[in-house]
């Protein structure tokens, strides 16, 4: 007979310690899952591209425990809140929603991020994002060493080459 895996329960933190909790439920020995997403964001001063962090359901993530006994440990731990109670019983999670929500953070469904030029290709239509031509839509001619593409854009009639770093073009399906 299969032995039923341990349930995870519903944790939510303290405002703003998604990452404090997880890491003291995880320091403290707890099997842990805080999915998060991710995002590129253009630095306000460097105006280079980071990717940041952001919790997929704010404030709360999940917990593996043997028993829903045990959740009153939890209360204890640095950035804890509570756990998630429904008429004062904790609330189980299905380790198969679990793993759907895995897969899909792991897929990046959840991750806003731009198209990266690598994909782009002679022929391809892209819209320039950033600099003197920004949402004017183009073709690309050709791909340059990887970081910049000669984009031909129609202005005034006129099919003009332009050079445009790969990092501020966005294919246009």
């Amino acid at each position: 007979m299969k032995r039923q895996p341990k349930p995870w329960y519903v944790v939510e933190s303290v405002v703003s310690s998604e990452r404090k909790a997880r890491d003291e439920l995880l320091r403290a020995g707890y099997e842990v899952f805080w999915p998060f997403w991710r995002k590129e964001i253009k630095h306000h001063r460097t105006k280079k591209w980071i990717m940041k962090d952001f919790p997929l359901f704010v404030r709360y993530g999940f917990v593996r425990l043997a028993t829903p006994d045990r959740c009153s440990e939890l209360d204890d731990i640095d950035g804890v809140n509570k756990v998630l109670r429904v008429q004062g019983f904790p609330v189980p999670v299905a380790d198969d929603v679990i793993v759907r929500i895995r897969r899909a953070m792991d897929s990046g469904a959840f991750d806003e991020t731009r198209e990266h030029g690598y994909r782009l290709h002679a022929g391809d239509k892209v819209r320039i994002a950033e600099g003197q031509f920004l949402g004017l839509e183009g073709l690309v001619d050709a791909v340059k060493d990887n970081r910049k593409a000669k984009v031909l854009v129609s202005i005034f009639g006129r099919s003009v080459p332009t050079s445009v770093d790969l990092e501020n073009l966005a294919k246009v399906a």
